[in-house]
């Protein structure tokens, strides 16, 4: 079965948004040098939710750094 569209589209934004190193990094972690096209509906949603739990962590660290106390 060919993947969702609407999941390789949400890995295009997360790449536009964190940057393709990083992406790619957590895409390898899963599935290794597979293509996206070649990837489960289920694969591409394992890498779509570790993106989501890294960024979200990336914002919580950046705003902790930039308040200042006061």
């Amino acid at each position: 079965s060919s993947p969702n569209k609407e999941l390789i589209e949400s890995f295009a934004l997360a790449q536009y948004y964190m940057g393709i190193g990083i992406t790619l990094q957590v895409k390898e972690k899963y599935v290794g040098k597979k293509s996206l096209v070649h990837c489960t509906n289920s694969e591409l949603k394992l890498i779509i939710n570790e993106l989501r739990r890294t960024y979200a962590k990336r914002n919580n660290n950046s705003k902790k750094s930039s308040r200042k106390d006061g």
